[in-house]
Protein backbone atom coordinates (compact mmCIF):
# COMPACT_ATOMS: atom_id res chain seq x y z
CA UNK A 1 0.00 0.00 0.00
CA UNK A 2 2.66 2.53 0.46
CA UNK A 3 4.11 1.46 -2.89
CA UNK A 4 1.24 2.38 -4.12
CA UNK A 5 0.76 5.89 -2.50
CA UNK A 6 4.69 6.89 -3.23
CA UNK A 7 3.57 6.07 -7.24
CA UNK A 8 0.03 7.74 -6.71
CA UNK A 9 2.04 10.86 -4.82
CA UNK A 10 4.81 10.97 -7.89
CA UNK A 11 1.90 10.79 -10.69
CA UNK A 12 -0.49 13.15 -9.24
CA UNK A 13 2.33 16.25 -8.99
CA UNK A 14 3.50 15.59 -12.47
CA UNK A 15 -0.42 15.81 -13.15
CA UNK A 16 -0.60 19.32 -11.19
CA UNK A 17 2.34 20.62 -13.01
CA UNK A 18 0.23 19.81 -16.33
CA UNK A 19 -3.28 21.48 -15.63
CA UNK A 20 -5.39 23.21 -12.82
CA UNK A 21 -7.01 20.56 -10.12
CA UNK A 22 -11.32 20.97 -11.11
CA UNK A 23 -13.88 18.17 -9.93
CA UNK A 24 -14.42 17.25 -13.38
CA UNK A 25 -10.61 16.47 -14.38
CA UNK A 26 -7.41 15.60 -13.48
CA UNK A 27 -5.87 11.85 -12.77
CA UNK A 28 -7.91 8.97 -12.86
CA UNK A 29 -5.98 7.23 -9.86
CA UNK A 30 -7.41 3.93 -11.60
CA UNK A 31 -4.72 4.00 -13.87
CA UNK A 32 -2.10 4.31 -11.37
CA UNK A 33 -2.22 0.37 -10.68
CA UNK A 34 0.95 -0.84 -9.52
CA UNK A 35 1.53 -3.79 -12.07
CA UNK A 36 1.47 -0.67 -14.31
CA UNK A 37 4.96 0.41 -13.35
CA UNK A 38 8.14 -1.53 -14.34
CA UNK A 39 9.78 -0.79 -11.11
CA UNK A 40 7.33 -2.02 -9.07
CA UNK A 41 9.49 -4.35 -6.21
CA UNK A 42 8.53 -8.09 -5.61
CA UNK A 43 8.86 -9.22 -2.05
CA UNK A 44 11.43 -12.15 -1.39
CA UNK A 45 9.62 -12.78 1.96
CA UNK A 46 6.46 -15.06 3.24
CA UNK A 47 3.55 -14.37 4.87
CA UNK A 48 1.66 -16.15 6.85
CA UNK A 49 -1.39 -16.85 8.62
CA UNK A 50 -0.61 -16.78 12.37
CA UNK A 51 -1.20 -20.38 14.58
CA UNK A 52 -1.36 -18.87 17.93
CA UNK A 53 -4.66 -20.01 19.47
CA UNK A 54 -6.47 -17.18 19.63
CA UNK A 55 -10.21 -16.62 21.57
CA UNK A 56 -13.37 -16.88 19.70
CA UNK A 57 -15.04 -13.29 18.64
CA UNK A 58 -18.01 -14.44 20.05
CA UNK A 59 -16.66 -15.19 23.28
CA UNK A 60 -14.96 -11.67 23.41
CA UNK A 61 -18.37 -10.28 22.19
CA UNK A 62 -19.87 -12.34 25.61
CA UNK A 63 -17.43 -10.39 27.93
CA UNK A 64 -18.43 -6.94 26.63
CA UNK A 65 -22.19 -7.82 27.47
CA UNK A 66 -21.78 -9.57 30.64
CA UNK A 67 -18.40 -7.61 32.50
CA UNK A 68 -19.15 -4.47 33.75
CA UNK A 69 -15.80 -3.56 34.16
CA UNK A 70 -14.99 -3.86 30.97
CA UNK A 71 -18.35 -2.83 29.21
CA UNK A 72 -18.15 0.52 30.97
CA UNK A 73 -14.15 0.79 30.28
CA UNK A 74 -15.12 0.00 25.98
CA UNK A 75 -17.42 2.62 26.30
CA UNK A 76 -15.76 5.50 28.03
CA UNK A 77 -12.63 5.06 25.80
CA UNK A 78 -15.12 4.84 22.56
CA UNK A 79 -17.14 8.18 24.05
CA UNK A 80 -14.23 10.31 24.91
CA UNK A 81 -13.01 9.82 21.37
CA UNK A 82 -16.04 10.90 19.34
CA UNK A 83 -16.35 13.91 22.05
CA UNK A 84 -13.23 15.09 20.17
CA UNK A 85 -14.36 15.57 17.21
CA UNK A 86 -12.46 15.44 13.71
CA UNK A 87 -12.26 17.84 10.92
CA UNK A 88 -11.85 17.00 7.15
CA UNK A 89 -8.54 18.86 5.91
CA UNK A 90 -8.04 19.03 2.18
CA UNK A 91 -6.79 21.91 0.02
CA UNK A 92 -9.16 22.15 -2.44
CA UNK A 93 -12.31 23.38 -0.77
CA UNK A 94 -14.95 21.41 -3.65
CA UNK A 95 -13.30 18.71 -3.18
CA UNK A 96 -13.57 19.14 0.94
CA UNK A 97 -17.26 20.16 0.06
CA UNK A 98 -17.96 16.67 -2.19
CA UNK A 99 -16.75 14.94 0.90
CA UNK A 100 -18.67 16.18 3.41
CA UNK A 101 -21.77 15.99 1.88
CA UNK A 102 -21.04 12.52 1.19
CA UNK A 103 -20.01 11.61 4.89
CA UNK A 104 -23.72 13.54 5.56
CA UNK A 105 -25.47 11.26 3.68
CA UNK A 106 -24.62 8.27 4.84
CA UNK A 107 -26.86 6.02 5.72
CA UNK A 108 -29.23 6.93 2.48
CA UNK A 109 -28.50 4.78 -0.03
CA UNK A 110 -27.83 1.10 0.92
CA UNK A 111 -26.57 1.78 4.61
CA UNK A 112 -28.55 2.27 7.70
CA UNK A 113 -26.03 3.84 10.03
CA UNK A 114 -24.77 7.76 9.94
CA UNK A 115 -21.45 8.41 9.62
CA UNK A 116 -21.09 9.40 13.59
CA UNK A 117 -22.49 5.84 14.38
CA UNK A 118 -20.44 3.57 11.72
CA UNK A 119 -17.36 5.69 13.13
CA UNK A 120 -18.16 5.17 16.69
CA UNK A 121 -19.11 1.57 15.61
CA UNK A 122 -15.64 0.91 14.30
CA UNK A 123 -13.86 2.05 17.45
CA UNK A 124 -15.88 0.02 19.00
CA UNK A 125 -15.36 -2.94 17.62
CA UNK A 126 -11.65 -2.07 16.79
CA UNK A 127 -11.81 -2.57 21.18
CA UNK A 128 -14.04 -5.57 21.19
CA UNK A 129 -12.74 -7.70 18.34
CA UNK A 130 -9.26 -6.36 17.41
CA UNK A 131 -11.08 -5.50 13.98
CA UNK A 132 -13.25 -3.46 12.61
CA UNK A 133 -15.02 -3.85 8.93
CA UNK A 134 -17.08 -1.26 6.86
CA UNK A 135 -18.32 -2.03 3.08
CA UNK A 136 -17.62 0.79 0.76
CA UNK A 137 -20.94 0.24 -1.03
CA UNK A 138 -20.89 0.75 -4.67
CA UNK A 139 -23.30 1.68 -7.42
CA UNK A 140 -24.64 -1.47 -9.84
CA UNK A 141 -21.46 -0.23 -12.32
CA UNK A 142 -19.12 -0.49 -9.12
CA UNK A 143 -18.17 3.07 -10.87
CA UNK A 144 -18.98 5.40 -7.85
CA UNK A 145 -19.16 4.81 -3.89
CA UNK A 146 -22.36 5.65 -2.69
CA UNK A 147 -22.08 4.94 0.72
CA UNK A 148 -20.93 3.01 3.91
CA UNK A 149 -21.83 0.41 6.20
CA UNK A 150 -20.60 -1.50 9.22
CA UNK A 151 -20.13 -5.60 9.37
CA UNK A 152 -20.42 -7.79 11.79
CA UNK A 153 -16.84 -8.71 12.55
CA UNK A 154 -17.93 -12.00 13.83
CA UNK A 155 -19.17 -13.35 10.20
CA UNK A 156 -15.54 -11.48 8.64
CA UNK A 157 -12.10 -13.11 7.50
CA UNK A 158 -9.71 -13.33 4.47
CA UNK A 159 -10.32 -15.61 1.78
CA UNK A 160 -8.58 -18.45 2.64
CA UNK A 161 -7.44 -21.91 0.49
CA UNK A 162 -8.51 -25.61 0.88
CA UNK A 163 -5.40 -25.34 3.56
CA UNK A 164 -7.07 -22.65 5.97
CA UNK A 165 -4.12 -20.14 4.65
CA UNK A 166 -4.48 -16.73 3.83
CA UNK A 167 -4.58 -16.00 -0.17
CA UNK A 168 -2.14 -14.02 -1.28
CA UNK A 169 -1.43 -12.81 -4.80
CA UNK A 170 2.71 -12.33 -5.76
CA UNK A 171 3.11 -9.31 -3.83
CA UNK A 172 1.98 -10.22 -0.66
CA UNK A 173 -1.08 -8.82 -0.73
CA UNK A 174 -4.52 -10.13 0.09
CA UNK A 175 -6.50 -11.42 -2.67
CA UNK A 176 -9.91 -10.61 -0.77
CA UNK A 177 -11.92 -11.19 2.07
CA UNK A 178 -14.84 -13.48 2.98
CA UNK A 179 -18.39 -12.92 4.79
CA UNK A 180 -19.64 -16.22 6.24
CA UNK A 181 -23.57 -16.09 4.95
CA UNK A 182 -26.99 -17.61 4.84
CA UNK A 183 -28.01 -20.06 2.56
CA UNK A 184 -32.09 -20.03 1.70
CA UNK A 185 -33.85 -23.05 1.38
CA UNK A 186 -32.18 -25.15 -1.17
CA UNK A 187 -29.04 -24.08 -0.56
CA UNK A 188 -28.99 -20.93 -2.34
CA UNK A 189 -27.55 -18.08 -0.99
CA UNK A 190 -29.31 -14.98 -0.14
CA UNK A 191 -26.75 -12.94 -1.48
CA UNK A 192 -24.21 -12.46 -3.98
CA UNK A 193 -20.81 -11.17 -3.46
CA UNK A 194 -18.05 -10.48 -6.05
CA UNK A 195 -17.15 -13.38 -8.54
CA UNK A 196 -14.11 -15.67 -7.20
CA UNK A 197 -11.33 -15.20 -8.64
CA UNK A 198 -10.22 -17.93 -11.24
CA UNK A 199 -6.69 -18.66 -10.58
CA UNK A 200 -6.90 -19.46 -6.82
CA UNK A 201 -7.91 -22.18 -4.95
CA UNK A 202 -10.67 -21.20 -2.58
CA UNK A 203 -12.21 -22.50 0.57
CA UNK A 204 -15.49 -21.18 -0.87
CA UNK A 205 -18.13 -23.32 1.95
CA UNK A 206 -20.83 -21.06 3.28
CA UNK A 207 -19.00 -17.99 1.87
CA UNK A 208 -19.30 -15.12 -0.39
CA UNK A 209 -16.10 -13.17 -2.07
CA UNK A 210 -15.31 -9.38 -1.23
CA UNK A 211 -12.71 -7.51 -3.72
CA UNK A 212 -10.19 -6.01 -1.41
CA UNK A 213 -11.31 -2.40 -2.52
CA UNK A 214 -15.47 -2.54 -1.28
CA UNK A 215 -13.87 -3.52 2.15
CA UNK A 216 -12.06 -0.93 5.25
CA UNK A 217 -10.29 -3.10 7.60
CA UNK A 218 -9.87 -1.44 10.59
CA UNK A 219 -7.57 -3.22 13.07
CA UNK A 220 -5.92 -2.18 16.62
CA UNK A 221 -3.11 -3.73 17.69
CA UNK A 222 -1.03 -6.35 15.06
CA UNK A 223 1.90 -8.63 15.82
CA UNK A 224 3.52 -11.00 13.27
CA UNK A 225 2.27 -10.57 9.82
CA UNK A 226 -0.39 -8.58 11.07
CA UNK A 227 -3.62 -10.09 9.84
CA UNK A 228 -5.28 -10.65 13.01
CA UNK A 229 -5.13 -8.14 15.64
CA UNK A 230 -5.75 -8.03 19.16
CA UNK A 231 -8.24 -5.87 20.84
CA UNK A 232 -8.47 -4.56 24.57
CA UNK A 233 -10.52 -7.58 26.08
CA UNK A 234 -8.25 -10.81 24.75
CA UNK A 235 -5.26 -9.83 26.66
CA UNK A 236 -7.64 -9.60 29.87
CA UNK A 237 -10.07 -12.62 28.58
CA UNK A 238 -9.02 -15.46 31.34
CA UNK A 239 -8.96 -12.57 34.31
CA UNK A 240 -12.49 -11.97 33.19
CA UNK A 241 -13.20 -15.69 33.23
CA UNK A 242 -11.82 -15.68 36.74
CA UNK A 243 -13.71 -12.87 37.68
CA UNK A 244 -17.32 -13.56 36.81
CA UNK A 245 -16.56 -16.75 38.38
CA UNK A 246 -16.00 -14.86 41.69
CA UNK A 247 -18.60 -12.51 42.07
CA UNK A 248 -21.06 -15.76 41.44
CA UNK A 249 -19.51 -17.59 44.51
CA UNK A 250 -19.61 -14.08 46.23
CA UNK A 251 -23.46 -13.41 45.46
CA UNK A 252 -24.13 -17.18 46.55
CA UNK A 253 -22.35 -16.25 49.69
CA UNK A 254 -24.16 -13.19 50.29
CA UNK A 255 -27.55 -15.20 49.70
CA UNK A 256 -26.72 -17.91 51.37
CA UNK A 257 -25.87 -15.55 54.39
CA UNK A 258 -29.06 -13.61 53.99
CA UNK A 259 -30.94 -16.96 53.56
CA UNK A 260 -28.93 -19.60 55.74
CA UNK A 261 -29.00 -23.55 55.05
CA UNK A 262 -31.33 -24.78 58.04
CA UNK A 263 -30.41 -28.44 59.17
CA UNK A 264 -32.76 -30.68 61.27
CA UNK A 265 -31.38 -33.18 63.99
CA UNK A 266 -34.28 -35.46 65.01
CA UNK A 267 -33.57 -37.95 68.05
CA UNK A 268 -31.08 -38.42 70.36
CA UNK A 269 -29.76 -42.05 71.65
CA UNK A 270 -33.09 -42.67 73.47
CA UNK A 271 -35.26 -41.96 70.52
CA UNK A 272 -34.26 -43.25 67.20
CA UNK A 273 -36.63 -41.37 64.90
CA UNK A 274 -38.95 -43.15 62.20
CA UNK A 275 -38.69 -42.27 58.43
CA UNK A 276 -41.80 -40.63 58.85
CA UNK A 277 -40.71 -38.19 61.73
CA UNK A 278 -37.39 -37.45 59.37
CA UNK A 279 -40.09 -36.10 56.93
CA UNK A 280 -41.89 -34.34 59.43
CA UNK A 281 -39.11 -32.32 60.34
CA UNK A 282 -38.45 -31.45 56.64
CA UNK A 283 -41.66 -30.45 56.51
CA UNK A 284 -41.53 -28.15 59.34
CA UNK A 285 -38.07 -26.53 57.79
CA UNK A 286 -39.72 -25.57 54.92
CA UNK A 287 -42.56 -24.06 56.77
CA UNK A 288 -40.02 -21.86 58.16
CA UNK A 289 -40.11 -19.22 55.75
CA UNK A 290 -43.68 -18.73 56.22
CA UNK A 291 -43.69 -18.80 60.12
CA UNK A 292 -42.23 -17.24 62.86
CA UNK A 293 -42.56 -19.58 65.43
CA UNK A 294 -42.37 -23.92 65.78
CA UNK A 295 -42.45 -26.67 68.13
CA UNK A 296 -40.97 -29.37 68.10
CA UNK A 297 -39.87 -32.28 70.55
CA UNK A 298 -37.17 -31.66 72.82
CA UNK A 299 -34.95 -33.97 71.27
CA UNK A 300 -34.76 -32.59 67.78
CA UNK A 301 -32.93 -29.78 67.24
CA UNK A 302 -32.85 -26.97 64.47
CA UNK A 303 -29.63 -25.23 63.57
CA UNK A 304 -28.18 -22.50 60.61
CA UNK A 305 -25.41 -23.89 58.67
CA UNK A 306 -23.38 -20.80 57.90
CA UNK A 307 -20.85 -19.94 55.21
CA UNK A 308 -17.34 -18.49 56.50
CA UNK A 309 -16.26 -14.88 56.03
CA UNK A 310 -15.18 -14.52 52.51
CA UNK A 311 -12.42 -12.27 52.56
CA UNK A 312 -10.01 -14.18 50.77
CA UNK A 313 -12.28 -14.10 47.97
CA UNK A 314 -12.79 -10.27 47.84
CA UNK A 315 -8.87 -9.98 47.60
CA UNK A 316 -8.95 -12.31 44.82
CA UNK A 317 -11.94 -10.67 43.35
CA UNK A 318 -10.21 -7.11 43.50
CA UNK A 319 -7.38 -8.43 42.16
CA UNK A 320 -8.57 -9.10 38.65
CA UNK A 321 -10.48 -6.28 38.62
CA UNK A 322 -7.41 -4.92 38.96
CA UNK A 323 -5.81 -6.23 36.14
CA UNK A 324 -8.75 -5.73 33.91
CA UNK A 325 -8.70 -2.20 34.86
CA UNK A 326 -4.69 -2.24 33.38
CA UNK A 327 -5.46 -4.39 30.76
CA UNK A 328 -7.93 -1.69 29.17
CA UNK A 329 -5.42 1.10 29.84
CA UNK A 330 -7.56 3.21 31.72
CA UNK A 331 -7.01 5.70 34.80
CA UNK A 332 -8.67 3.68 37.38
CA UNK A 333 -10.74 6.50 38.74
CA UNK A 334 -11.88 7.43 35.29
CA UNK A 335 -13.58 3.90 34.81
CA UNK A 336 -14.95 3.56 38.32
CA UNK A 337 -16.15 6.76 38.90
CA UNK A 338 -14.24 7.64 42.63
CA UNK A 339 -11.28 9.46 43.55
CA UNK A 340 -10.01 7.67 46.53
CA UNK A 341 -6.53 6.28 46.58
CA UNK A 342 -5.51 8.65 43.65
CA UNK A 343 -3.45 11.15 44.40
CA UNK A 344 -3.19 14.49 42.26
CA UNK A 345 0.31 13.91 40.67
CA UNK A 346 -0.94 9.81 39.88
CA UNK A 347 -4.12 11.11 38.23
CA UNK A 348 -2.03 13.55 36.08
CA UNK A 349 0.46 11.26 34.87
CA UNK A 350 -2.19 8.33 34.25
CA UNK A 351 -4.30 11.25 32.81
CA UNK A 352 -1.77 12.06 29.91
CA UNK A 353 -1.00 8.41 29.41
CA UNK A 354 -4.71 8.00 29.04
CA UNK A 355 -5.26 10.59 26.23
CA UNK A 356 -1.57 9.02 24.25
CA UNK A 357 -3.62 5.73 24.45
CA UNK A 358 -6.56 7.11 22.73
CA UNK A 359 -4.31 9.51 20.28
CA UNK A 360 -3.16 5.95 19.06
CA UNK A 361 -6.35 4.59 18.33
CA UNK A 362 -7.73 7.59 17.12
CA UNK A 363 -4.13 7.50 14.54
CA UNK A 364 -4.87 3.94 13.40
CA UNK A 365 -8.61 4.82 12.56
CA UNK A 366 -7.88 7.83 10.85
CA UNK A 367 -4.97 6.26 8.71
CA UNK A 368 -7.15 3.48 7.12
CA UNK A 369 -10.43 5.95 6.80
CA UNK A 370 -7.56 8.10 4.30
CA UNK A 371 -6.37 5.37 2.34
CA UNK A 372 -9.08 2.31 2.25
CA UNK A 373 -12.26 4.92 1.47
CA UNK A 374 -10.96 8.45 1.32
CA UNK A 375 -8.40 7.74 -1.48
CA UNK A 376 -10.76 4.90 -3.14
CA UNK A 377 -13.40 7.73 -3.36
CA UNK A 378 -10.62 9.76 -4.97
CA UNK A 379 -9.67 6.96 -7.77
CA UNK A 380 -13.15 6.64 -9.04
CA UNK A 381 -14.73 9.86 -8.94
CA UNK A 382 -11.31 11.01 -10.87
CA UNK A 383 -9.55 13.29 -8.05
CA UNK A 384 -6.25 14.50 -8.14
CA UNK A 385 -6.49 15.18 -4.21
CA UNK A 386 -7.37 12.91 -1.38
CA UNK A 387 -9.03 14.58 1.68
CA UNK A 388 -7.46 13.48 4.95
CA UNK A 389 -9.36 13.15 8.06
CA UNK A 390 -8.02 14.38 11.33
CA UNK A 391 -8.80 13.91 14.83
CA UNK A 392 -8.68 16.59 17.52
CA UNK A 393 -6.82 16.75 20.54
CA UNK A 394 -8.33 15.02 23.30
CA UNK A 395 -8.38 17.48 25.79
CA UNK A 396 -11.81 19.17 26.69
CA UNK A 397 -12.98 15.36 27.12
CA UNK A 398 -10.27 14.37 29.52
CA UNK A 399 -10.11 17.42 31.56
CA UNK A 400 -13.58 17.02 32.12
CA UNK A 401 -12.40 13.96 33.64
CA UNK A 402 -9.99 15.31 35.79
CA UNK A 403 -12.16 17.80 37.35
CA UNK A 404 -14.68 15.17 38.19
CA UNK A 405 -12.21 13.29 39.56
CA UNK A 406 -11.30 15.98 41.68
CA UNK A 407 -14.51 16.68 42.73
CA UNK A 408 -14.96 13.24 44.11
CA UNK A 409 -11.33 13.58 46.27
CA UNK A 410 -12.52 16.29 47.29
CA UNK A 411 -15.85 14.78 48.68
CA UNK A 412 -14.41 12.21 50.18
CA UNK A 413 -11.87 14.18 52.10
CA UNK A 414 -8.93 12.66 50.60
CA UNK A 415 -8.18 16.47 49.26
CA UNK A 416 -8.95 19.70 50.72
CA UNK A 417 -12.08 21.98 48.84
CA UNK A 418 -9.72 24.86 48.53
CA UNK A 419 -7.17 22.51 46.93
CA UNK A 420 -10.05 21.06 44.75
CA UNK A 421 -10.86 24.82 44.07
CA UNK A 422 -7.41 25.56 43.35
CA UNK A 423 -6.68 22.89 41.22
CA UNK A 424 -9.67 22.94 38.92
CA UNK A 425 -9.10 27.01 38.51
CA UNK A 426 -5.65 26.13 37.62
CA UNK A 427 -7.17 23.32 34.68
CA UNK A 428 -9.72 26.33 33.53
CA UNK A 429 -6.83 28.59 32.96
CA UNK A 430 -4.28 26.95 31.57
CA UNK A 431 -6.24 24.23 29.33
Amino acid sequence: MTIFRDILTRQVEKNLAQKEMNLDGGIKLAEAKPENFKDLGTPKTQKKREIIPRVKLSELESIYMKDGIIFNGINKITQTIMAAGYTIDCSNQRIKKYYENFLDGIGNSGGELTWDELLQLSLKYQCIYGHGWVENIMNKQSTRIVDLDIIDPKKMDYALNSSKDIVLDKFGRIVGYTQEIERAFGGKAQIEGDPWPTEYNFDKSGKIFLKPERIAHFKLFTVGDGFYPTGLIEPCYNQAIWKMNIEKGLANFIYTSGFPTRVGKVGDLNHEPTPQQVENMLEKLKQISYKQNIATPYYDEIKLLESKAPEKMQENLNYFTEQQIAGLGIPKPFITGGGEETNRATLGNQDRIFRLTLKDITNRTCSVINKQIFARIAQLEGFNVVPKIVWNEIEETAEIERINVILEAAKSGVIKPDEAKEEIMRLIKYK
